[in-house]
């Protein structure tokens, strides 16, 4: 069975390449926002919740 350390890793670096192809191919933030955290709770739910993804959560927009 694979390392979850290993798992965490490798999904960060997915994770960043999905968010690196939506932004060149002139998705809007606000998309990309929203997979972006549709992703993190289905990690969540699998129960790779760790610090890295706080980390990456943008800040709430407005108040």
């Amino acid at each position: 069975m694979p390392d979850p350390a290993d798992l965490i890793e490798q999904c960060e670096i997915n994770l960043w390449q999905i968010v690196y192809k939506m932004h060149r191919a002139g998705v809007r933030y606000e998309v990309v926002h929203g997979i972006f955290q549709e992703m993190i709770k289905a990690l969540e739910i699998q129960g790779y919740c760790e610090d890295w993804l706080l980390k990456y959560m943008p800040p709430d927009k407005g108040g």
